[in-house]
């Protein structure tokens, strides 16, 4: 067999050719599969519904962007219905929701539309000052270590992953994929370019740093629950549920507040956790498949 360093500068080009004709092949399909534009379908008016992906194994979501929204929804009192499926938003993710004739995208613009649009602000006791601070915290957690510590874990290095396929219905070829990708992301925002040992060691720096701010406080600014509970909470369920074996949750527990923390942010706004999760079995969402669930009235 020619090798490629023997072949024609002609030949050259067709093989070259046809790996970006196979490689556009695939992110075609990839695309199709899993991030395919919702059509607008008939909702309900004046009620707000929550778009994302399928029910988690052990928490309600197997990321920590949707379980934060959906946690805000319930702490801000606003109605909300959960439908459940592969479509992505404008952006090609999840989640995101609609409102009458409105789309939005990005769980951080969704928390600022629903402010916008129902008048809340769990925010308002807060000075400047506490408002900066949950800034800078959610912004450590949700595009820091945390976050790629979580994916890092969750789809590349080398642990179990029947969890994660059995709970996503993720075919081995589908997993690979999102593996590549995610290797390719964490390496360019730059936690990947780590070794193992030392995203650990920041990943447990980053919540002993919040385990300290919040100290024995109720929620991290007080008595009251902020958004910035809603953003910790998401992410600390990943940790606490969904990386059950895996460093991450090993690392978690050596933080008793933030795993009382945890719970009673759960006890609080999810009594009806046991029925919003999938207890480890696959989440029924296919390429077809759209779950819709009754309407949740905090």
């Amino acid at each position: 067999m020619e090798t490629f360093r023997d072949l024609s500068t002609s030949k050259k080009i067709l093989h070259i050719a046809g790996g970006v004709v196979a490689a556009a092949a695939v992110a075609m399909v990839m695309k199709k599969i899993f991030f395919r534009r919702a059509a607008r379908e008939a909702n309900p008016r004046d009620l707000v519904i929550l778009r994302q992906v399928g029910r988690g194994p052990y928490a309600p979501s197997m990321s920590p962007f949707p379980l934060k929204l959906e946690t805000f929804l319930r702490m801000a009192k606003i109605p909300y219905q959960s439908v459940h499926s592969l479509k992505m938003s404008s952006k090609g993710k999840t989640p995101w929701i609609q409102y009458n004739d409105d789309d939005v995208a990005d769980s951080a613009f969704c928390v600022d539309y629903l402010n916008d649009k129902f008048g809340v602000d769990l925010n308002a006791n807060l000075s400047r000052q506490q408002r900066a601070v949950a800034r800078a915290f959610e912004k450590m957690v949700e595009e820091g270590t945390l976050y790629w510590s979580l994916a890092l874990y969750r789809w590349v290095y080398p642990d179990d992953r029947s969890l994660v396929k059995k709970s996503l219905g993720i075919p081995f070829f589908v997993f690979w994929m999102i593996s590549r990708a995610v290797r390719k992301a964490a390496w360019a925002q730059g936690t990947g370019r780590h070794s193992v040992e030392e995203v650990d060691r920041i990943m447990e720096a980053d919540l002993t740093a919040i385990a300290d701010f919040l100290d024995d406080k109720m929620f991290m600014f007080g008595d009251t629950p902020t958004e910035v509970d809603c953003c910790l909470f998401g992410m600390f369920c990943q940790f606490r549920y969904n990386l059950r074996g895996l460093k991450p949750e090993k690392v978690f527990e050596k933080f008793p507040k933030l795993i009382n923390y945890c719970d009673r942010i759960k006890t609080l706004y999810w009594p009806d956790w046991d029925d919003k999760i999938t207890h480890g079995k696959f989440s029924g969402v296919g390429r077809k498949t759209v779950i819709r669930e009754e309407v949740f009235r905090p």
